[in-house]
């Protein structure tokens, strides 16, 4: 883009300087309307994608540290969540929100010194959540990630010890509910997955750009392989757990064949394919259409 406003401009200059020139103004002024749209869109972009504080601040979240045997947790509720936190009432459903890996890596040859994401999508999905939520971070997230090996967000990220520490906080958290939602984005969806299939009343998970085949995922990219992580795809979930798996047509990072494959093998799963949709844009923009078409779908089930 650069290569292309500079000769633009160098080119208008010219024009300008040459006698006659019934086209300069024209010429510029397309060149100007060019630039300020890109910058527009940059900007609309950017406002779009909070940072993790703002989201907390602006949502009004509530934030806390809980303790598995193995580590500490960030967990931030909703304030829906956090209204019946005190509660002894049986309630019904809970959202829980898993987010992508973050930044494990720095460079292909560098590990990261703090994985956290830049833009925390799952978080901003429960901000437009009206339900009872929690966000729950992974090991060594959202803490001094150097009290941590770093092997928790690299080849560990989807180990049977980081699930079953997030398993454990559920079980807490989750206990007076009678139906979980698992909300699993990009890495977050191998986590939905391997999480359901431990923690009990766990009636839902929906991935989004969920990377269900981390084989298929560092093959393709030529990542170092995940040797010390559990792989989605070699489980099948029961049929009580009716599972959404939705794929970006234009993702180049988790492929949406990977995604079809997993879901085909599943008891009670349907793979929906989002046009117009990569892997990061716009999974915020149509959330509330994804729960209102699952809400939908339940209460279809529910009549018969």
């Amino acid at each position: 883009m650069q290569v292309v406003t500079q000769f633009g401009f160098f080119r208008a200059k010219r024009m300008f300087q040459e006698p006659n020139c019934g086209r300069c103004q024209q010429f510029l002024r397309r060149v100007l309307l060019i630039l300020c749209a890109g910058l527009l869109a940059l900007m609309s972009g950017c406002a779009q994608q909070r940072g993790l504080q703002r989201i907390v601040e602006e949502s009004q979240f509530h934030k806390a540290l809980v303790r598995s045997s193995n580590f500490t947790h960030v967990v931030y509720m909703n304030q829906a969540f956090y209204a019946q936190s005190h509660s002894t009432v049986k309630r019904g459903k809970l959202y829980v929100f898993l987010e992508g890996d973050g930044l494990p890596w720095q460079t292909r040859t560098r590990i990261s010194s703090n994985p956290e994401s830049v833009y925390p999508l799952a978080l901003d999905l429960m901000s437009l959540n009206q339900s009872p939520g929690l966000y729950l971070q992974r090991p060594c997230y959202g803490i001094k990630p150097h009290v941590c090996d770093n092997k928790w967000w690299t080849s560990h990220r989807y180990s049977a010890t980081v699930v079953a520490s997030m398993v454990q906080v559920l079980e807490g958290l989750s206990s007076a509910y009678g139906q979980i939602i698992l909300v699993g984005y990009s890495g977050g969806g191998t986590l939905a997955v391997l999480i359901a299939d431990q923690l009990n009343n766990v009636s839902t998970v929906i991935t989004l750009a969920g990377n269900m085949d981390h084989t298929k995922w560092t093959e393709y990219h030529h990542y170092s392989d995940l040797q010390g992580s559990l792989n989605a795809i070699d489980y099948v979930l029961p049929a009580k757990i009716q599972q959404y798996h939705y794929a970006g047509e234009n993702d180049e990072n988790i492929l949406p064949q990977w995604i079809k494959a997993y879901s085909h093998r599943q008891l009670n799963a349907q793979y929906l394919l989002i046009r117009n949709i990569d892997h990061s844009c716009c999974w915020l923009d149509i959330w509330p259409d994804i729960v209102k078409n699952i809400n939908i779908t339940a209460t279809d089930k529910s009549q018969y």
